[in-house]
């Protein structure tokens, strides 16, 4: 992933969580990391609005599987 263009970058990553094959099918010790570097872009980028969806992406998937990877990343 090329630092150099965060928002290439975003959007890379916003498509990991809008794509349910790929996403459902890694656990959560691969997908937090994941999920820090993309509300860091988020945050960088001001985009308030992918970073809410990209949280309710991440919260649906592990909602019922780890509670507390959820709380880990709000």
């Amino acid at each position: 992933m090329d630092l150099e263009k965060p928002a290439r970058a975003l959007d890379t990553l916003q498509e990991v969580f809008r794509n349910k094959k790929w996403a459902y099918n890694w656990s959560e010790s691969v997908l937090e990391p994941i999920m820090f570097r993309y509300l860091e872009l988020c945050v960088e980028l001001r985009k308030s609005h992918i970073a809410k969806e990209g949280l309710f992406q991440y919260r649906n998937m592990f909602q019922s599987v780890n509670v507390g990877s959820l709380e880990q990343v709000i």
